[in-house]
């Protein structure tokens, strides 16, 4: 049986999904939604950083779209949360 020092990356839609979908993923999202007030403090929450103009701007205008859909601050928030959980740079070291 031969043996890789090094696996590479890959990443298959049902791990994505499942992530995104799972029961502990959104209880993260939740609690954390708890935690932010804003954009930024969700970027600094999760990347430990400042969102760029480019990130502020689309986060506001996704948080936007949110609060119309839900009606609500707190699970506009979930859903800002939730999608930085699960992006690239936060699941990924570079």
């Amino acid at each position: 049986m031969a043996t890789a020092e090094k696996r590479n990356t890959s990443t298959t839609a049902p791990q994505s999904l499942t992530l995104l979908n799972s029961d502990f993923m959104e209880d993260q999202s939740a609690a954390l939604a708890e935690r932010i007030e804003d954009v930024r403090a969700a970027w600094q929450a999760v990347y430990a950083r400042d969102p760029s103009t480019e990130e502020l701007r689309a986060a506001q205008a996704f948080v936007k779209r949110q609060k119309e859909r839900f009606d609500d601050d707190k699970a506009a928030r979930k859903q800002l949360a939730r999608s930085l959980l699960n992006s690239n740079e936060f699941l990924y070291v570079d």
